[in-house]
């Protein structure tokens, strides 16, 4: 079995604690914190007393300067254009200290990448005759779905073997525990990067640098690093 987001728990390991430092009344504290736009999902966190701000990435209701490093991960592609998806970038270097770090994982138009599928592909074809059902257009709740839809532009991705362009829809249905028996499909927007293309735009963000970049298991990444004031 092939491991998924190793990079990630390298990142974590190799001295960039993801912490939140906040000066209070009572001193300096540290701790790990979550941010998600969904209530449902915060609601989760906080019944297993984990630490979650609702939110999104577009306005995170923090100060400057806040975070030791930040793990970003399958969040920006969801923005539906691409000074959306800039502010969103911009927005964690913001609330980064000087020095810090900032992970961010997007995914990528290449999912074959030097003949090798990705995790995303291989786990398509080996449940090529269970899973292709509940996201084809031929399905009952997707076929549902689509004649409700107002017109668009957009296409709904189907074929679940390759991309055949960046922006598009995906029928989705959550598989959660939490999740109703009765919960429809839903149609989620997606912007899948070339290559090359997340570097592009962060190498236009004022106040940081490069300082990694990869492509592991049908993701970009790169690692932002904010510069001294």
């Amino acid at each position: 079995m092939v491991d998924i987001f190793v990079r990630v728990f390298h990142f974590i390991q190799s001295g960039q604690i993801v912490l939140a430092t906040v000066h209070t009344s009572y001193g300096c504290c540290s701790f790990q914190i979550g941010l998600d736009r969904s209530f449902e999902l915060c609601k989760i966190c906080y019944e297993k007393n984990l630490n979650i701000i609702q939110a999104d990435c577009l306005f995170i209701p923090v100060a400057d300067c806040r975070f030791d490093a930040i793990i970003c991960i399958a969040v920006i592609h969801h923005f539906a254009d691409e000074e959306r998806r800039f502010r969103a970038l911009c927005e964690l270097v913001r609330v980064v200290k000087p020095g810090g770090k900032v992970l961010v994982y997007v995914w990528a138009f290449e999912q074959l990448k030097e003949h090798q599928p990705s995790v995303y592909l291989q786990s398509i074809m080996a449940k090529k005759h269970d899973s292709v059902q509940s996201f084809n257009e031929s399905s009952p709740s997707t076929s549902q779905m689509l004649s409700d839809m107002q017109p668009s532009s957009l296409p709904v991705f189907s074929k679940m073997n390759s991309f055949e362009q960046q922006d598009f829809l995906l029928p989705w249905k959550s598989s959660c525990a939490y999740a109703s028996h009765s919960s429809r499909s839903v149609l989620r927007y997606y912007h899948v990067y070339k290559e090359n293309e997340l570097e592009t735009a962060c190498a236009l963000i004022r106040g940081c640098t490069i300082y990694d970049r990869f492509y592991e298991q049908g993701n970009w990444a790169v690692v932002l690093q904010k510069n001294a004031c």
